[in-house]
Formats: C-alpha cells, structure tokens, sequence
C-alpha cells in the first residue's frame, strides 16, 4: 500500500516513450511540408529535470520505506496486546 510499483514505473517510461514518439511525428510532418525539424528541448534540458525528478522519487521512496517500517511495528503491537488480553482470558 503506498509504495510505487512495477506498473507505476512502467506507466512513467510509457509517459517517456509517448513524448518522444509525438516529437517524432511532429519532426516528420514538419519534414513533410519542407520546414526544418524542431529543435528536441527534452534532451538538452531534461538532464537536470531527470536529475531533479530522481532526487524526488528517492526521498519519496525512503519515506514510504519508514512508513512501512512504522506499520510493521504498529501491526507488531497490536498483535502482542491481542495475545495479552486473550491469555488473561
């Protein structure tokens, strides 16, 4: 619960793919009417939005792994109080 999965970052590289593949077909139409192609913005100006959006999705991740933690323990002494009170039974 919470934690990013496998189809979540498959959905975010989807996302990638769709970007560049409307590039593509921009660039091709462009081509098509005998105007120059457009310049790729993503590739000189991802690199510190990449850089960025991992920094992000690390801090994201480690505060869903505490969160986890937090859980387990939580899930931990309710399971102990459980076994208390039905032993004083």
């Amino acid at each position: 619960m919470g934690q990013t999965s496998v189809g979540e970052v498959k959905r975010r590289d989807l996302r990638i793919e769709l970007l560049a593949a409307e590039q593509e077909a921009r660039n091709k139409k462009r081509k098509a009417e005998g105007l120059p192609p457009l310049e790729d913005s993503h590739s000189s100006s991802s690199a510190p939005v990449d850089e960025e959006a991992n920094k992000r999705r690390k801090l994201l991740q480690e505060a869903l792994e505490l969160d986890k933690d937090d859980e387990d323990e939580a899930e931990e002494e309710e399971n102990e109080e459980r076994d208390k009170s039905e032993g004083e039974r």
